[in-house]
């Protein structure tokens, strides 16, 4: 069977945010719920597919056309061959995939970014994001994990539920790569 990989390389577990940390899976950030799991990393660090897959899809994540703060980062999803989840790699600030491409785990599918730019928040911006930005953590690759097939969730911005009940097919990421990393 094959194992699965972590999406950055040489990375510690014991780093890996565990709920109800900031960056972990569901946690609360008072008007919204997080989607997935953070990566904390270095910006440009390669990020890794965790097993073989298909592009479903690649875009822009976050932009200052949406929200003033951010900048622009890019998202893949990628189906598992595995089992069929789909993953979904974001807040990369360069992607080297392309839809309907075959990808083999391991491979370098772009460069962990920065998403939010500190110089243009203000006291106006959300609180967690001042604290994100004050604990110099703003370079991240976001991780989630859907059942197929992908449906978008709504209302979502920038990796954030904004509703009470966790969408179905939003899996818990975090419970997923500890049961399934070897």
């Amino acid at each position: 069977m094959q194992e699965l990989m972590l999406p950055i390389e040489n990375f510690d577990l014991t780093f890996l945010p565990c709920f109800p940390e900031k960056g972990s899976f569901w946690e609360s950030r008072g008007d919204r719920f997080h989607c997935g799991i953070d990566f904390y990393c270095e910006e440009g660090t390669p990020v890794l597919s965790c097993e073989d897959g298909y592009v479903l899809e690649t875009g822009i994540f976050t932009s200052p056309n949406l929200i003033y703060y951010w900048n622009i980062t890019y998202f893949v999803l990628i189906q598992s061959l595995r089992n069929g989840y789909i993953f979904k790699y974001a807040e990369m600030k360069t992607i080297f995939v392309s839809k309907h491409q075959q990808i083999k785990q391991g491979q370098i599918i772009g460069l962990a970014g920065k998403v939010i730019n500190s110089n243009k928040l203000s006291i106006f911006s959300p609180l967690y994001i001042q604290k994100i930005a004050a604990s110099n953590n703003c370079s991240m690759l976001h991780l989630e994990l859907h059942q197929s097939p992908y449906k978008e969730i709504r209302p979502y911005l920038g990796g954030n539920y904004f509703g009470l009940d966790k969408p179905n097919s939003l899996l818990n990421i975090e419970k997923f790569l500890i049961e399934n990393y070897k």
